[in-house]
């Protein structure tokens, strides 16, 4: 019986975690997505600090290279993805259209979309478009009719044409390593966004704001409420006494009769004095039934 008991005891344990584990991985799991998502950008344009960095088509070491860059490169960083900044493609960097995607017109010179297509990232290590596979637009896709201007042809590993090769658009992006750019100083941003000199100041990327209009703002305070006090003596002088010639002095004169409060004609009490209420309201009726000149 006690042997039973003691095996028993370890696979009830081993019931009561084994739960508890499975709902612990299930929340490391769901979390593991939410490293591949953007992060806000601490910077709005950075600068690479060598030669040879390499910007590459997705955020981590095992994605392609698309291009190497020269030290001092200046690029627009839209955030940060797995610790890698997400940058935009300077000018100059390739991009690929697959045959299926669009036609080459125009003396050559030209390729033209027939149908909507996000462009695949050019793979500078093995330039086969069926190595092209990242995309450059991964939020949206261009139109058909976008013209995009023409390089030289992609063939695959046979020789055959299967793609174009082609300037990538604005708005392309790529992904650098922290460790390869520093972030760009204002006056850098405002020479590579082209903006005025240095009386305006960055508001974001690509804007700025314009110096405010000055205005002088008067707030009363204890030597602008009131003037200062003056010293001179004069102003404890009795004022000047002003001469009036009387025989230019009008004066004009004018009598007013007091109502008739119920006396003899003329004989107005300046004060009227009532003992009750009914004399009193005998008196105002006396009053009202005047006319309204006296």
């Amino acid at each position: 019986m006690a042997t039973r008991m003691k095996t028993a005891a370890p696979t009830l344990l081993a019931r009561a975690i084994a739960p508890a584990i499975l709902a612990a991985s299930a929340l490391l799991g769901a979390g593991r997505p939410a490293l591949a998502q953007a992060a806000p950008s601490d910077v709005s344009h950075v600068v690479v600090w060598g030669d040879g960095a390499m910007l590459r088509s997705g955020p981590g070491l095992d994605w392609y290279g698309v291009a190497t860059l020269e030290s001092g490169t200046i690029l627009r960083a839209a955030g940060r993805v797995e610790g890698w900044y997400h940058v935009e493609y300077p000018e100059g960097v390739p991009a690929v259209v697959r045959t299926l995607k669009g036609e080459l017109r125009e003396d050559d010179s030209v390729v033209v979309l027939t149908s909507n297509d996000a462009l695949g990232s050019y793979n500078m290590e093995k330039p086969f478009t069926e190595d092209c596979y990242k995309r450059i637009f991964a939020e949206r896709q261009l139109p058909p009719g976008t013209r995009l201007e023409y390089l030289g042809p992609i063939e695959n590993r046979r020789g055959e044409l299967a793609g174009y090769k082609v300037m990538a658009p604005p708005g392309a992006k790529g992904y650098l390593l922290p460790d390869d750019v520093r972030p760009a100083t204002i006056e850098e941003i405002r020479v590579f966004e082209g903006l005025p000199p240095e009386s305006e100041t960055i508001a974001s990327p690509g804007k700025s704001i314009p110096p405010a209009a000055t205005e002088t703002v008067r707030t009363p305070g204890p030597e602008t409420s009131r003037p200062a006090p003056t010293t001179d003596d004069t102003t404890d002088r009795a004022p000047a006494p002003v001469e009036v010639d009387e025989s230019e002095v009008v004066v004009f004169e004018e009598t007013i009769e007091a109502p008739d409060m119920g006396g003899e004609s003329g004989d107005a009490p300046a004060v009227f004095m009532a003992e009750s209420l009914e004399d009193l309201d005998a008196a105002y009726k006396r009053v009202m039934d005047q006319d309204l000149d006296t």
